[in-house]
């Protein structure tokens, strides 16, 4: 269709007519490029891309509300396979797969975070999720798991009993 149009508006002179044949054929050849290979790599996931990974950090290891990082490492980290887009859809994406893989945790969430925790004692503290997405930095998602947990010596505790 575009070279019917090219052509068509310039039939007028033998000159015009080249002149547009070799138009046609420089879009021809960079539609072309732009099929190749390399744009293809582009689209596919590179190795630096992070993937989607949740990350449950502790209420001592951040500040609510501040867009500073979480300090030290992730009381539980988890890896979905693959990244999302890398905007606020995809970052909203990775957030509902994390819901989708801690949710089936939450029964032992005590248990499991007291044993995973670096600290000895835990005293009345809330675990909250965090979020990687095609990037180093963690996205706070505000959310929780809804309870405070204390642990002592990697031990699940009543809060009441400490």
């Amino acid at each position: 269709m575009f070279r019917f149009i090219i052509f068509y508006c310039f039939v007028t002179s033998p000159l015009i007519v080249l002149a547009s044949k070799l138009v046609t054929n420089d879009i021809e050849e960079k539609l072309a490029e732009s099929n190749s290979q390399e744009d293809f790599e582009e689209v596919r996931i590179r190795p630096e891309d992070t993937p989607c990974t949740c990350g449950v950090f502790l209420s001592s290891q951040f500040k609510k509300g501040s867009k500073s990082q979480p300090k030290g490492e992730p009381v539980l980290t988890q890896e979905i396979d693959t990244p999302f887009m890398n905007n606020a859809v995809g970052n909203k994406q990775c957030t509902h797969r994390c819901l989708e893989v801690i949710i089936k945790h939450l029964p032992k969430s005590n248990e499991i975070i007291c044993a995973t925790v670096e600290k000895d004692l835990v005293y009345r503290e809330k675990a909250f999720l965090f979020v990687k997405n095609r990037s180093e930095k963690w996205h706070p998602t505000n959310f929780s798991a809804g309870r405070e947990f204390c642990c002592k010596d990697h031990e699940s505790l009543k809060c009441s009993d400490m």
